[in-house]
């Protein structure tokens, strides 16, 4: 038993070693070639778009904390009415 599991354990770790070789050898290249244009292409706008960045994060986060806030105050099972 303790064969099989082993030769089982064996086939996962080739399968994992395949799967990583082949993302770096066919996958990384491209990633990193479309990062390098996707930087040349902001580096003059920089500064919008990171504005842009923080202020929608700031943002979204801002309406989370305030929706996690006000369900905190208001507790759900208090607003629902019988009809």
């Amino acid at each position: 038993m303790r064969d099989k599991i082993r030769e089982l354990y064996l086939i996962v770790i080739k399968f994992l070693a395949a799967a990583i070789e082949g993302f770096r050898v066919n996958v990384w290249p491209v990633l990193r070639e479309k990062t390098e244009a996707l930087i040349v292409f902001l580096q003059p706008r920089w500064k919008r778009y990171t504005f842009l960045a923080v202020l929608t994060v700031t943002l979204l986060v801002g309406t989370y904390t305030a929706y996690v806030f006000i369900s905190y105050l208001f507790d759900r099972s208090e607003i629902i009415t019988d009809l």
